[in-house]
């Protein structure tokens, strides 16, 4: 985590939060692995102002199929 807030904060003034490449990384992230949730979390707080209603409904769906697949029947 630690590696994770120092690199936002050297960066932090490079990235275009609101450029959709950036927002189509971040949401791919997602999609493609469950593992450092953590990290990704704390890089999405920062980005999630910028994202658009089918963005949101996107990574909402990405979170509902993560919760369904690990919750005990």
């Amino acid at each position: 985590m630690e590696i994770t807030v120092n690199l936002w904060d050297t960066y932090k003034e490079t990235f275009n939060t609101s450029d959709p490449d950036l927002i189509e990384a971040v949401l791919e992230s997602f999609e493609r692995s469950p593992f450092y949730l953590e990290l990704k979390l704390y890089i999405l707080h920062h980005f999630i102002d910028d994202f658009e209603y089918n963005e949101i409904d996107r990574l909402l769906k990405v979170f509902e199929r993560n919760l369904v697949n690990v919750m005990p029947e």
